[in-house]
């Protein structure tokens, strides 16, 4: 018995090898955070890509462009890192009183309806470890 109590002893006493074991057990781990980390930001790049695509739309509007086709060719050429599946959509509507409302027609108050921009964006980014969709919407009042 005392010859059991030894050997226990001097196992629990042995700090070699202590380290590795700590490692592998933690590697896992740590790699995971890791691949985590970078599927979160290349989620933030992308969607960071894709607001400054649309806010180059809204710019080309605010320095008085009106032509749609021009507006949206300016925002896929500003996403850099555009989905293989990016759609933009830009679309020029009016509101009267908070309405839709044809833009060539005056309102029931004989005002003119104000007119509007929308521009939309929607992507699939593949991600390390989930794929995640990307959606912008922006709309902006012309004058």
């Amino acid at each position: 018995m005392r010859h059991k109590t030894k050997i226990l002893n001097w196992f629990a006493r042995d700090r070699s090898g202590v380290a590795a074991v700590e490692f592998a057990l933690l590697l896992p781990i740590m790699i995971s955070a890791l691949i985590l980390t970078l599927d979160v930001s290349l989620h933030v790049v992308n969607r960071t890509n894709m607001h400054s695509a649309i806010r180059s739309g809204i710019q080309y509007l605010m320095n008085n462009g009106r032509d749609l086709n021009q507006l949206q060719s300016v925002v896929v050429n500003s996403w850099s890192s555009a989905p293989a599946n990016a759609v933009v959509t830009t679309e020029r509507y009016c509101l009267c009183f908070d309405v839709r409302h044809a833009c060539n027609v005056l309102c029931t108050d004989n005002s003119a309806p104000q007119s509007y921009f929308s521009v939309s964006t929607s992507g699939t980014l593949s991600g390390f470890i989930v794929d995640s969709t990307l959606q912008g919407a922006e709309s902006i009042r012309v004058r």
